[in-house]
């Protein structure tokens, strides 16, 4: 049995009878807690989803977190980093 990832899109696994593809499920997010935070950064932020464990970056916006911590599959702590104005928070 040999398993290759192939972008961040499907997992190939060669089997003694064929090949497996299966799809990945890519992290999403159902709440940021809180969801402001001052200009100058550095708010402890709760990011709630699903796949989170292989999440290798945090992102406010364009600029990633100053540090984060996933918790579990389902929870992410992070530290804001300084901004501007509503940004999206993305986990890649």
């Amino acid at each position: 049995l040999a398993t290759n990832t192939i972008g961040d899109s499907i997992t190939v696994q060669i089997l003694p009878f064929g090949v497996a593809i299966t799809p990945l499920s890519l992290p999403t997010i159902t709440s940021v807690i809180p969801n402001s935070g001052p200009e100058s950064g550095g708010t402890s932020v709760t990011i709630t989803g699903t796949d989170f464990l292989e999440v290798a970056q945090v992102l406010f916006g364009d600029t990633p977190a100053l540090s984060f911590i996933v918790n579990s599959s389902t929870s992410i702590s992070a530290v804001a980093p300084p901004g501007v104005g509503t940004v999206d928070v993305r986990v890649v």
